[in-house]
């Protein structure tokens, strides 16, 4: 994936204001995380068991939507924190329209200041757990490799050490009408069942 640059408003302003704010936002937001580097691989995981236990291949298949769909939902994170756009058709077919918005004033504040991030971080041990209509994707993240940047220079020691270390992050799914899924919600940290090394 390309990194595109955002212009940098106010460009005699110091570097250090942005990082503190940065640093702060990425805190809050510590229950986000981002994409798998071999993203167009799609993400490697491992399937958990279901309350539906008699679905047979129709759950497996149901997992598999759900792994491509977790997917492109870190693809499209790394398309907006790496861009510097808020662009909201990021989103489209992946994520219902509440998460969109929860994710674009994430980044609103660092994307206004001139800041954007650079390279992807990495997504390991992703499970699935299929309820009926409903489901979860777990994994575990780390964003050592996704930095903070101004202009096209990197802000070391910006992202928060628990961010840079692996550590578990989760979304919430629904089978729509029309039998696709598509991701309603995101799983505070301290609720995750999946521990990260």
């Amino acid at each position: 994936m390309t990194t595109r640059q955002t212009r940098r408003p106010g460009s005699g302003r110091s570097a250090a204001p942005r990082a503190l704010a940065a640093v702060l936002l990425l805190a809050l937001a510590a229950g986000c995380s981002a994409s798998d580097p071999g993203a167009d691989d799609g993400i490697e995981g491992v399937a958990t068991g279901s309350a539906d236990e008699g679905g047979g291949g129709e759950h497996a298949h149901h997992e598999a939507e759900l792994t491509e769909l977790y997917s492109g939902y870190w693809d499209a994170l790394v398309a907006l924190e790496n861009s510097g756009e808020l662009d909201p058709s990021l989103f489209d077919g992946i994520a219902a329209s509440q998460v969109a918005e929860q994710e674009l004033t994430r980044v609103r504040s660092y994307a206004e200041a001139g800041l954007h991030r650079s390279g992807e971080p990495r997504v390991g041990n992703v499970t699935v757990t299929v309820d009926g209509e409903a489901a979860r994707v777990e994994s575990c993240v780390s964003e050592e490799d996704w930095p903070m940047v101004d202009g096209e220079t990197v802000l070391p020691d910006v992202i928060p050490e628990e961010l840079r270390a692996p550590h578990p992050h989760g979304v919430t799914a629904t089978l729509t009408e029309e039998g696709s899924w598509l991701i309603d919600g995101t799983l505070p940290a301290e609720e995750a069942t999946l521990s990260c090394p």
